[in-house]
């Protein structure tokens, strides 16, 4: 019975993060796209890219904050009502630059209410072993609605780009009607206030500063908690990397008369495969026991690797297969991170969504800026470069943080 009514709760959830991220891929490609049609130079094709991400980066932090003092439902209410009239004004002024911009930026100081929230509930909707499926079935559907709308985006913008922003307005405005009717009210209580995380590498009881817990405080634990949030926060950002590169950037190589010069459908459909690869690494990570560290490393490890493959053939199907390859990895390292750090932090779940939701901020604003000015200095080879580079280092870094954390508790 529990089971059931738990995804019946979840199910709201699982539909605003479909059409949530339906919306803002859509706004984010067609955003590039105007760049491509006005035929602005990389660097400001990669401001429209990375506009989102900017705002995003610090409104997830402070606004994820906000959300645990006034509920996750006010906190949709005001972002989805926000973004809704935002997308009307970006439908009536389709190719103004700097109109388009500043929408962009609007809708991620919004959305920092809006995605912390979702993740906050559906952690709080999916205690003990019902978490790591309620997670997954979170990454499933936003998953879906992001394949969708960079599909949907060259498409429409082949017919008329102004639709694009019309659809975020209508989208969102269905969203509010979600948050209004069928999202709880109260603040829910966590049956759980101490769990004992056990991972392949280390097993800890997690003493958090935001939660009661019984007994002496452990510094050490504190401090491995804020460590292993570190690394999983890590693992995230290489994820956000290739992800923001693959939505922000390609779309105009993809496009671009000097680059590759694909129609809209073409472009739509290898977008929708990267976006559907990712999908089944999501339905793979929720049938999956336990997550494995070392595995994630690895998979990050080879993100970079399988953007560089890109340079080796413009195929249009050698570019699907490669981009395929690559949208699965990034759905196995984004499960294994969120869930994990979802984990590890069982109060303040909007604060710690809000930290993991800025490393997506930052990995969408510093990639489509990387790569749209790495793209006009020496084209599509030093843009995979610049962006593979980062990866792997992002991937290092959370490798040797955790070697450093485990000799620390010892």
């Amino acid at each position: 019975m529990k089971s059931s009514q738990s995804r019946s709760s979840l199910f709201p959830l699982h539909l605003a993060s479909f059409l949530g991220d339906l919306l803002l891929s859509l706004m984010i490609v067609a955003s590039v796209l105007v760049g491509t049609t006005l035929g602005l130079p990389g660097w400001q094709v990669g401001l429209l890219a990375s506009a989102y991400g900017s705002s995003y980066l610090f409104a997830a932090i402070f606004m994820g904050y906000l959300s645990d003092k006034i509920g996750s439902k006010a906190s949709m209410i005001l972002a989805t009502s926000g973004i809704s009239a935002t997308g009307v004004l970006m439908f009536l002024f389709p190719t103004n630059f700097f109109l388009i911009f500043i929408g962009e930026l609007v809708v991620g100081i919004l959305n920092g209410f809006y995605w912390p929230s979702i993740e906050a509930l559906t952690s709080q909707l999916s205690i003990g072993d019902a978490h790591r499926s309620g997670i997954s079935k979170f990454c499933i559907s936003w998953s879906l609605g992001y394949m969708l709308g960079p599909f949907l985006a060259p498409v429409l913008d082949d017919v008329f780009p102004a639709i694009s922003f019309l659809l975020v307005s209508v989208i969102s405005g269905i969203n509010l009607l979600i948050a209004t009717i069928f999202l709880p009210t109260e603040k829910i209580d966590h049956a759980l206030k101490v769990e004992v995380y056990d991972h392949p590498t280390h097993s800890c009881v997690i003493n958090h500063p935001y939660a009661p817990i019984s007994g002496k405080t452990n510094g050490r634990m504190d401090k491995m908690l804020f460590t292993t949030s570190v690394v999983y926060i890590l693992l995230a950002a290489t994820y956000s990397f290739t992800k923001g590169f693959v939505v922000g950037i390609f779309p105009d190589i993809a496009k671009g008369e000097e680059f590759r010069g694909w129609g809209g459908m073409q472009t739509g459909v290898i977008l929708a495969v990267f976006g559907m690869a990712r999908t089944l690494a999501f339905v793979i990570h929720g049938r999956t026991k336990q997550e494995n560290y070392r595995l994630t490393v690895i998979y990050s490890a080879l993100l970079p690797a399988s953007m560089m493959l890109l340079v080796i053939s413009r195929e249009y199907w050698y570019t699907m297969i490669v981009l395929a390859i690559t949208g699965f990895l990034t759905g196995l390292v984004y499960g294994n991170a969120l869930d994990s750090l979802m984990k590890v932090n069982q109060e303040a779940k909007g604060f710690v969504a809000g930290w993991f939701e800025s490393t997506m901020g930052i990995g969408a604003f510093a990639s489509a800026m990387i790569g749209g000015i790495s793209l006009d200095a020496g084209g599509e080879l030093l843009a995979y470069i610049s962006i593979g580079l980062i990866t792997l280092s992002l991937a290092v870094a959370s490798s040797l943080l955790k070697t450093c954390s485990m000799k620390w508790a010892k």
